[in-house]
Formats: structure tokens, sequence, C-alpha cells
């Protein structure tokens, strides 16, 4: 469990702007939301001082402590914002991201685990999911979560899931099934998937038979995209 950490970080540095910024509660939030580095964390951590419930305050709290570079203290503010709001998949999502933007891949897959369990469909928790199982070296479960992607038009993972057919990563391989996706990824405009087609066809690789009217059509499609 993640305990419940408000950071209240106010360095010296930042305590010389502090009569520059507002100081009615109204004020500290809607700086929380717009205000950028050490003078957001001050916003944000006097707003919350007023509503210390505000999820929409924490979560800027959250990010503005990544944006420092403090890893650990935004992590910590999003995980206890996921602890408190565990049907909420956003809050699971965030978590994650903060976690992976820390480094801490094994724990962002454990939460955004927890975010696809509620929706297994927001395109953003899927390329968290992908990153953190790619990292982790769960190849089988990057794979699923390609898929979902591709079911959603991203021709990244439609690339992402002719490579791993091609090389066995995640799937077994099989270099025939592998041509489609690489056409549906070629198609939505991925170049290095048109660019493998005009070699495909050109050589007549993965089963392919030679063509080379389709060679040259993938090579000038190519050639327009670079």
């Amino acid at each position: 469990m993640v305990g419940r950490m408000l950071v209240y970080r106010v360095a010296a540095a930042s305590a010389l702007c502090l009569a520059a910024l507002p100081l009615r509660a109204q004020d500290w939030a809607q700086s929380c939301a717009i205000a950028r580095g050490q003078d957001k964390v001050v916003a944000c951590n006097q707003a919350l001082k007023a509503a210390p419930g505000d999820i929409e305050l924490r979560r800027h709290l959250g990010r503005a402590l990544l944006d420092l570079g403090d890893g650990m203290g935004g992590a910590n503010e999003f995980g206890a914002i996921a602890e408190e709001n565990q049907s909420d998949p956003r809050a699971w999502y965030d978590y994650a991201a903060a976690l992976a933007t820390d480094y801490r891949f094994a724990d962002a897959a454990k939460a955004i685990e927890r975010s696809l369990a509620l929706d297994p469909r927001p395109f953003e928790a899927n390329k968290i999911a992908v990153l953190v199982y790619e990292r982790t070296g769960r190849e089988a479960e990057a794979y699923q979560a390609n898929l979902r992607l591709a079911a959603l038009g991203d021709r990244i993972a439609m690339n992402d899931i002719a490579e791993a057919l091609l090389e066995g990563r995640g799937v077994t391989a099989d270099p025939g099934a592998a041509v489609p996706w690489l056409v549906r990824a070629a198609e939505a405009g991925h170049f290095g998937a048109m660019a493998l087609l005009a070699r495909v066809y050109a050589e007549g690789l993965y089963g392919q038979a030679r063509d080379a009217a389709r060679a040259e059509y993938w090579n000038r499609k190519s050639d327009a995209t670079d």
C-alpha cells in the first residue's frame, strides 16, 4: 500500500518568489494549474492547504515534481491518489506513467495492469503497457497490448506486431502472417513498413512471390514519405 504522502517541498530559492505569487486560495489553485517549475510546486502546496482532497491539484503537484526530476515524490503523490481511488483507471494510469518516468518499470507494470483491468480501451494506457512490458522482458504481454493498439489504428503497433511475428518475439514466429501486418502499417503511413514491403516484393521474402509492380509502388510511397 502506498501511504498518503502530500509532499510539501518549498526550497529556499522558491521562498524568494512567494511575494510575486497570489495570496487567495482560488488564485493559488489557478497558479497551480498554469505555473511552471518550483513555482508550480509552491502554488500547488499552498492551494492544497485550503483544499487537501482536490485530486486535480494533487495531480498538478505530482506532475510538477516529476518535471523537476523528483521521480520519487511525483510517483508517491500519484500512488496515493490511486490507492484512494482504486476504481478509477485514470488514477492507476497516472501512477504507472509516473513510475515509468522514474524507471521503476516492474512497479509500473503492476499499476498499468490495474488500469487496464478497469478499462482496457484507452490508447495511452496501452502505450504505457507496451513500454513497461518491453522493459521488463514480458514480450507476450507487449504483443497483446500492441494488438489492442492496432485495433485503435496505431501504425507503430501494427509494425511492431509484424516485427514480433518475423522474430518470434512474444509470439510464435510466422513470417507469412507478418506480411499482412506490414501492409496494414504501410497503408497507415509507417515509413519502415513501406520500405520493408518494397524489399519483400522485390526479393520474394517471407513466402511472397516477387512482384516488381508492388515493389515499385512501395518504393515510391516510401520515397514520398521520407
